[in-house]
């Protein structure tokens, strides 16, 4: 199991250098041979000694993993899965259209950014087109930063990792079930602009509340009309549009976005001509978005708690798989965490930090888990409770070498089988894994012991492998009370 490191920023205010200070009355500008002499200095615009704050800047990296395997995706992996991804900095996080800062990726990458001093909190999401429609919607997939909100100080903001997690079929396809040849209403009339410059236009019908989008016709800078078919079981229609305003070839919230002037349409009385769209619309319109993170809510003890601090993680594929929150509670009690909605297979976990550093080893502190479970909006009354770790146990750990090739969908699954036990053996799966891989199970209890490995081909395992799989193991090996075995190394096959 890799050990998760906790991220720490350093933001605001390195060494300041100690400023003598002029006596009362005067002014440390006024001597006769400064070269503000007669200026007024109290006045920075007439101060040649006054400097402004210069920008600070953001450094990060999106990593993109597979849902299913947890693996790492390259460039080329990731384009065929999602469309483009872009970077968010926010000052709202629930608000996608007034954006501080974006940045449009064709696929994981590193990412730098020049932003004003003294922004204050900012929060920094990521966003994958994941059907690659173009359109920023609500299908689509966010990620936020789990340390969030970064402070926009005047320091640089550096080492902002993103991980978002694409699965293999976020472009869709397939279909099936026949076409649909139920009645649908044609709507159509002019593309009005108002103060903007030509651009590619989106436009969609929505039901009367803007919650549900479809049917998206796309036309080319300059369209003065539009013509767009819509089923007649949605009723009332909405007619909207989106105007691709920065040319980063999407259409977002941040966008400019307008509406028909005679929303709501009435269907299946014929079609309906003349239906102007105005953009930008006189009444903002709120649009599907992304999903935003939920709360887990709960409590957290640990009776031997002696100081320091607590630190609760939620992450995916197990504790040593993508981080998807963090926040840290001063002493046991309760906590509120922010995860993605609608995720598999997330764990829930805490580590004590009793030197409050925010390190910590999972070995030798306490800790608890729960999971994998799957969310689903909000949830309150989650439990943890830190154990000790025994004085009587021990660890096993070494490093695998893969001698075959393996996908980013392919997970190597690692097994701790006690000789002769009768309980399932303890495992850790490894997504998209490299040629090698340093594992470690820990508080094993004293007895003899082997350690199994296999590559899961497209991580669908669900017991031991295939026929076709490659599987190997070590020797056997004894634990003793309170001792560290190292160095079990095999290669697999």
């Amino acid at each position: 199991m890799r050990p998760l490191r906790l991220l720490h920023l350093c933001l605001l205010l390195g060494c300041l250098g100690l400023l003598a200070c002029p006596p009362y009355g005067g002014d440390d500008d006024d001597a006769g041979d400064d070269d503000d002499a007669g200026d007024d200095d109290d006045a920075v615009g007439d101060d040649d000694d006054s400097t402004e704050v210069e920008s600070i800047q953001l450094l990060g990296e999106v990593v993109a993993r597979s849902a299913e395997s947890g693996g790492i995706l390259s460039v080329e992996e990731y384009q065929a899965r999602s469309g483009l991804m872009v970077v968010y900095l926010l000052e709202d996080p629930t608000d996608l259209a007034s954006v501080l800062w974006k940045v449009t990726l064709t696929g994981p990458d590193t990412f730098v950014g020049v932003l004003d001093p003294n922004l204050g909190p900012v929060y920094a999401v990521v966003v994958a087109d994941c059907d690659a429609n173009t359109i920023i919607e609500d299908v689509d997939i966010r990620r936020d930063y789990p340390f969030n909100p970064l402070i926009g100080g005047v320091s640089d903001l550096s080492g902002v990792t993103l991980e978002i997690d694409i699965p293999e079929n976020c472009r869709g396809g397939g279909g099936g079930g026949g076409p649909d040849t139920s009645p649908t209403t044609t709507i159509s009339g002019p593309l009005t602009l108002i103060n903007l410059p030509d651009a590619p236009i989106a436009v969609a019908a929505a039901d009367e509340d803007l919650e549900h989008v479809g049917w998206w016709r796309f036309y080319e800078p300059g369209s003065a009309d539009y013509s767009i078919t819509v089923r007649d079981w949605l009723g009332l229609a909405a007619v909207i549009a989106y105007h691709e305003s920065d040319g980063n070839g999407l259409f977002e919230p941040s966008d400019y976005v307008g509406a028909a002037t005679s929303n709501p349409i009435q269907l299946g009385i014929g079609d309906v001509t003349g239906v102007e769209i105005v953009i930008p619309s006189a009444d903002p319109l709120d649009f599907p978005t992304p999903a935003q993170p939920i709360e887990l809510a709960g409590n957290v003890a640990y009776s031997n708690y002696a100081g320091g601090d607590i630190l609760i993680f939620a992450s995916g594929s197990g504790m040593g798989g993508q981080l998807l929150g963090a926040t840290t509670v001063a002493a046991p009690g309760p906590f509120t965490i922010e995860v993605p909605d609608n995720f598999f297979g997330m764990t829930l976990w805490a580590v004590a930090d009793p030197e409050a550093d925010g390190a910590y080893n999972l070995a030798t502190d306490a800790s608890d888990s729960l999971g994998p479970f799957n969310t689903d909006g909000d949830q309150t009354g989650l439990a943890l409770t830190l154990e000790d770790v025994p004085t009587t146990v021990g660890s096993v750990s070494g490093t695998i070498t893969l001698n075959v090739p393996a996908g980013a969908n392919d997970t190597l699954r690692v097994f701790l089988n006690e000789q002769g036990g009768s309980d399932p053996p303890e495992f850790l799966v490894f997504g998209n894994p490299g040629s090698t891989i340093s594992y470690s199970f820990l508080a094993v209890e004293p007895g003899s012991y082997l350690v199994s490995a296999f590559l899961d081909y497209d991580s669908d395992a669900v017991g031991g492998p295939a026929d076709d799989e490659p599987d190997t193991g070590s020797d056997i090996f004894v634990v003793t009370p309170a001792t560290d075995v190292t160095g079990v190394d095999f290669s697999v096959p």
